[in-house]
């Protein structure tokens, strides 16, 4: 018969195969006999939690996240209690610091932020007397629930544990994203933008931070500095993960400037979509009708006739067809 441990691990192995094959019920399933197994494991309910999540259960997720939390923090105020016997504070290489950083932090949103600055951290790591494997770090657990309580519409709270992260000394690009895409949730997009604008200022050669700016420009209808941003994202090299977005926002730039009759600009806003586009038949379509209003019809009929050599909507069919015509007909 395994013992307990090894009926855990047997399980956890289980329902992380259950998991990375998106069978996520089945996982929650077997996680949770794990638990009942084994209930002071902060790592089975950071597993299950991870379930919930995938199952849209946020608030289920939410209290398995603060189940972790809450059992790391009784391990770390363990910590702290034999830390402040002296014999052992001794053992320390940074003994005063590491001493007062652990008996003033009992906060759990707090504690990690000072266990980064110690400088032998790794041995007090070690004295939370986790397997290196199943090692759940403060700040995978607090983005996590910043995450869920974001789902849940809970923008004021998830701001509130951003902050206690962003002013711990963690400057990380994305925590500085994932603010201000609560913020803009809130419909505060200026205060989202100065908040890009913060980590842009320190890493300006990063394209990613201005296709998230150019979101929420345009949801302010800042159009001149939607393409801007585009534009310098396009300039230093933008992320595969990216490029969508990039086309995305060229349409709706190039369809602005149509409207402005700014047909010069539309046109070289959609041949940079026409370039990007995995899909170009729509963005070819595009071309075509800002080429046809610059009076260009043979260049226009030959964007055209790229767009119909391929699987077309039922609308840019129809769009294809409108202009074919009347091409047709100019052209004669």
């Amino acid at each position: 018969m395994l013992g307990m441990k090894e009926s855990v691990d047997k399980y956890i192995e289980k329902g992380n195969i259950c998991f990375n094959k998106n069978k996520y019920e089945e996982a929650e399933r077997i996680y949770t006999k794990a638990i009942k197994l084994c209930a002071n494991n902060p790592y089975l309910y950071y597993l299950r939690h991870k379930a919930y999540f995938e199952l849209k259960d946020f608030e289920q997720a939410l209290k398995d996240i603060d189940m972790a939390i809450y059992m790391l923090n009784v391990q770390y105020n363990a910590l702290i209690e034999e830390v402040e016997d002296k014999s052992y504070k001794d053992k320390f290489e940074d003994k005063d610091y590491i001493f007062k950083a652990l008996s003033i932090t009992k906060n759990e949103l707090v504690f990690f932020s000072y266990l980064s600055k110690c400088s032998n951290k790794q041995g007090i790591i070690q004295k939370l007397n986790r397997n290196d494997k199943f090692i759940i770090k403060y700040m995978e657990l607090l983005c996590n629930k910043i995450e869920i309580l974001k789902q849940l519409n809970k923008y004021d709270e998830a701001l509130y544990y951003l902050d206690i992260l962003l002013g711990s000394g963690y400057k990380l690009p994305f925590l500085f994203i994932l603010k201000a895409d609560i913020l803009s949730l809130k419909n505060c997009n200026i205060e989202a933008i100065d908040t890009i604008n913060k980590i842009i200022d320190n890493d300006a050669e990063n394209s990613h931070l201005y296709c998230v700016r150019s979101r929420y420009n345009l949801l302010l209808e800042k159009y001149g500095e939607v393409e801007k941003d585009i534009t310098n994202a396009l300039s230093i090299g933008i992320d595969k993960d990216d490029i969508q977005v990039a086309v995305n926002l060229l349409d709706v730039l190039t369809d602005y400037n149509n409207k402005q009759k700014q047909y010069e600009k539309s046109l070289e806003l959609v041949t940079k979509a026409v370039e990007l586009a995995s899909d170009k038949a729509h963005y070819y379509l595009m071309r075509g009708g800002v080429l046809f209003n610059l009076e260009k019809y043979k260049e226009a009929k030959a964007d055209i006739e790229k767009a119909m050599e391929s699987s077309l909507s039922k609308e840019d069919k129809t769009g294809c067809e409108i202009y074919m015509k009347e091409i047709k007909r100019l052209l004669s």
